[in-house]
């Protein structure tokens, strides 16, 4: 049994290296389904970098979780109002930064992070003229 456990420490990842590895991947992903498709140069840039933002902090999302939890999705929010982006890499980013928010901050951070959240959904949704869809998103 001992030696079975011992194989398997040495497959385990470390989950810092991991997170950077995604931020990496994400980063990638976003920013060729910006450059590669059809648009201004001025929006190219705007995504461009909106999308660093976005991806590039799940890298660090263990070391601040609550700060990750609540920007990456504000940003993600801000992106589809102003720029409609269609990468898988946002909705990925969304998910891993959530997920961040929910677990590793004490309760009081998570609740203002939600707070900040779901002010930045609503606020952003209203200048969208899209609250329906905001609304379920903050319920689910």
């Amino acid at each position: 049994m001992r030696i079975r456990s011992r194989r398997l420490e040495r497959l385990r990842a470390d989950p810092v290296r991991v997170d950077r590895c995604l931020a990496l991947v994400f980063t990638v992903l976003a920013q060729w389904e910006i450059w590669s498709g059809h648009g201004s140069a001025a929006h190219r840039l705007g995504a461009s970098a909106l999308a660093l933002a976005i991806t590039v902090p799940i890298a660090v999302r263990r070391r601040w979780p609550a700060a990750v939890g609540t920007v990456v999705p504000a940003l993600t929010t801000l992106e589809f109002a102003i720029f409609s982006g269609s990468s898988i890499a946002y909705p990925l980013a969304n998910f891993f930064a959530l997920y961040a928010l929910a677990v590793w901050p004490p309760t009081r951070r998570f609740v203002i992070g939600v707070v900040v959240l779901a002010a930045a959904v609503i606020g952003s949704s209203l200048l969208d003229g899209f609250v329906v869809g905001s609304a379920e998103y903050l319920a689910v």
